[in-house]
């Protein structure tokens, strides 16, 4: 009986003040999410209204942009990647990339997200975040570390605030920042996680968009409740959420050597300037019923467990949420430089944001993302949009996630449609190899070049189309000239660079392929699409084949003008460090600063990781 009237009282709480209750007994639930719903540098926190300064993905509803009102993302939403369908929220972080000794960098494959939304204990009335509310969380000029080296905290009382933290699956290592050598980071997920911890407690003085001062942590000192956190007096008490967010970079351990290391976005090769962002985008009635009635007893459970009002998503409908980036120029594949200006920067002192490189501050039409296969004898044709109800190519098929393994990237689904008598050639989801003589625009109209992007599974150098969008080739016909016909013109046309003009004939080379047939079988497994948004583990989780060696021999595909601006323009583009109003810190205890305050551990295949590492927020928080 309690249940049912806390759960009438929920629903009816349209309102985001939601229902009232004097004390929270605590629960957890996980949120899972699909593909990112776009990449590219976009911030429209720090930097609304222009490019941002570095790339970042983006989880969560599809009225993501550059600017954004208090109510866009509730609003305008048609779809979130969400597991959620009422959860149009937007979480964003930067991007991660592996630097090869020869300065080559490559973006490093994402394979899960995950969002715990912690209700926890608490004398306090807990609500729904209000649309609209920005939280960041994190500093990316951070390069040297804090003054706790070990374990997280985001409780005040027990010291200073430490709410991001780099984990190494499989280990034991619970220090700040990136390990020394990432190469032991053999576990879970290929080896790599992101844990940001927001916070909890808003100051509705402060104001939505006043990001630097309008959150807290809440503190378990002076609780009328033992085990209780509450806020600071005339704060709001909103649910706790922390993000999670695997990376493979064992995908690049047979090549990592003297010089080679991982970078965070930015140009941070420490991992100490790791940092997230949120904007609210939830039906408030959903979650203030989540929050009163969502208490299962296992802080891994899913929110689908608990029948969120609205319904959830399954994977085909979370995958095809997606939105291409404003945006125009090279993020995948080999790069000679990180997107945009952000130089390596190993500190100790804090890093500043660089100008004047040349960088693209334009934002416009999307390009597109594909390795220019001319020189083979193959055209790029276009990005599709490939509706699960129908196929654009229907012919023979084959992909890295079968049973088999087949490892896959453009030369291989090439090779492999040739051989088979088709003259398409498409790649879908990272490992997907589609045939055909003809394609069937039925399913769907063709998307936007921008919407192929996500890197090979086997081969992280070139594009296998998007989810549900595919990147189709053509073969060229004996003795005619073979032309690239992207779908936007003038985009970046080859992994790295290139013109999509249909007029155009590119004479660049193609990055180099260890493989040379669809025959060639992988010494590992290939990682499955991330897809799913499940937060336990059932066994160890496929790896995906490493991919070819970098070279300086290898070179892109001259860059299109489109993506380039002078070099004497100074590009705009936002600072992103924070300053407080409020100079004062967080309260401090004599207890030690320890792991956090009794949350999930988040971490599914070994408890020896459960001694976070983390580093400041930037902004600094009163008790």
């Amino acid at each position: 009986m309690l249940f049912s009237k806390l759960r009438v009282v929920a629903l009816a709480a349209a309102l985001w003040a939601g229902p009232a209750l004097s004390f929270h007994p605590g629960a957890q639930i996980v949120v899972g999410f699909g593909n990112p719903v776009t990449i590219g540098r976009m911030d429209p926190i720090i930097a609304p209204g222009k490019v941002s300064g570095h790339v970042h993905q983006v989880i969560g509803g599809n009225a993501f942009s550059v600017s954004m009102t208090d109510t866009q993302a509730l609003d305008d939403a048609t779809c979130t990647t969400s597991l959620a369908k009422n959860d149009k929220s937007n979480y964003w972080f930067p991007e991660l990339f592996w630097q090869a000794a020869n300065k080559t960098v490559i973006p490093v494959r994402s394979t899960e997200y995950n969002v715990y939304y912690s209700f926890e204990q608490t004398d306090d009335e807990m609500v729904a975040f209000k649309p609209g509310l920005r939280m960041l969380v994190g500093d990316p000029f951070k390069r040297s570390q804090p003054a706790q080296a070990t374990g997280y905290n985001i409780d005040p009382a027990r010291g200073a605030i430490q709410p991001v933290e780099i984990i190494c699956t499989g280990t034991s290592y619970n220090g700040v920042g990136f390990p020394a050598d990432p190469t032991i980071c053999t576990g879970y997920g290929g080896g790599i996680r992101y844990d940001v911890y927001f916070p909890s407690c808003y100051n509705p003085a402060a104001g939505l968009d006043n990001y630097a001062t309008n959150m807290n942590y809440s503190a378990s000192g002076g609780s009328a409740s033992a085990g209780s956190k509450n806020c600071p007096e005339g704060y709001l008490h909103h649910p706790q959420i922390h993000l999670e967010v695997y990376w493979d970079i064992q995908a690049f351990f047979p090549y990592w050597e003297t010089g080679s290391q991982l970078l965070l976005a930015q140009g941070d090769p420490t991992g100490l300037g790791l940092h997230g962002d949120f904007i609210a985008g939830w039906d408030t009635a959903t979650l203030n019923d989540l929050i009163a009635n969502c208490h299962t007893g296992n802080p891994d459970d899913r929110v689908d467990k608990c029948n969120p009002i609205g319904g959830v998503n399954n994977d085909n409908e979370m995958n095809a949420c997606s939105l291409a980036s404003p945006v125009d120029e090279p993020i995948w594949g080999l790069l000679p430089a990180l997107p945009g200006c952000n130089p390596v920067q190993s500190g100790p002192a804090e890093a500043t944001q660089q100008t004047g490189c040349g960088a693209t501050t334009t934002l416009g039409t999307p390009g597109t993302q594909f390795s220019d296969m001319t020189s083979k004898g193959w055209a790029y044709n276009g990005c599709y949009n490939d509706n699960y109800n129908g196929r654009a190519l229907s012919g023979a098929s084959q992909n890295a996630y079968t049973a088999d393994i087949v490892p896959m990237n453009v030369d291989i689904c090439m090779a492999y449609c040739d051989t088979q008598g088709f003259t398409y050639a498409g790649l879908e989801n990272g490992g997907e190899c589609w045939c055909g003589n003809s394609i069937n625009t039925a399913g769907g109209d063709i998307g936007p070049s921008g919407l192929c992007t996500l890197p090979c599974v086997f081969d992280p150098t070139q594009v296998c189309g998007g989810s549900p969008y595919i990147s189709i080739y053509q073969k060229c016909a004996a003795g005619a000239s073979c032309v690239n016909h992207g779908t936007v013109a003038g985009g970046p046309g080859s992994v790295g660079g290139g013109s999509s003009s249909p007029t155009s004939t590119s004479t660049s080379t193609p990055p180099t392929s260890t493989v040379s047939s669809p025959a060639t079988s992988s010494s590992s497994a290939a990682a499955a699409p991330t897809s799913t948004s499940s937060t336990s583990e059932t066994g160890a989780k496929p790896t995906p084949a490493p991919p070819p060696a970098p070279s300086s021999s290898s070179s892109s595909a001259s860059t299109s003008t489109s993506t380039t601006v002078s070099s004497t323009a100074t590009p705009t583009v936002a600072d992103e460090r924070v300053t407080p109003t409020s100079s004062t810190p967080a309260s401090t205890s004599s207890a030690a600063a320890g792991t956090g305050d009794g949350g999930d551990d988040g971490d599914e295949d070994d408890d020896s990781c459960d001694a976070p590492v983390s580093q400041r927020r930037a902004v600094e928080f009163r008790a």
